[in-house]
């Protein structure tokens, strides 16, 4: 078998089992970084390691070495977003509670409108009424 027919195999068994392994339900960004980052790797390794003689070492280092950081730069991204998550449930929370506070205002000023409305209906008629 050729150095690159090996190599081409080796991708392919190795992209297999990164998918075969991130199946089980949503894979994070971190899974989906070093999926990628192995897929890329090691064509770029296997590229490179043709050109100096042997494409299966090439392969593996490039496979290896992509998964890694394409992991770490997918866990930097998991990261960032449970972050933003954090700050926008805060934020609604703050909302809710603002929320809450001008629809007790809201009803506090209705009351009092009723209450107010309450009394005119029992007051003396004016003075004016009364000049006739």
């Amino acid at each position: 078998m050729k150095p690159v027919m090996k190599a081409g195999s080796f991708l392919a068994g190795l992209s297999l089992v990164f998918v075969l392994g991130c199946g089980g339900g949503r894979a994070t960004n971190a899974e989906k970084g070093a999926v990628t980052g192995a897929v890329v790797g090691a064509g770029g390794g296997a590229v490179v390691g043709h050109q100096l003689g042997n494409t299966g070492v090439g392969a593996a280092v490039g496979g290896v070495s992509g998964a890694a950081t394409g992991a770490v730069v997918g866990a930097a991204e998991d990261r960032n977003f449970k972050d933003t998550v954090e700050v926008q449930q805060e934020l609604l929370k703050k909302q809710e509670q603002e929320i809450k506070r001008q629809n007790s205002e809201i009803e506090d000023l209705n009351r009092q409108k009723y209450h107010n409305d309450s009394l005119r209906r029992f007051e003396k008629p004016t003075s004016q009424s009364s000049l006739r």
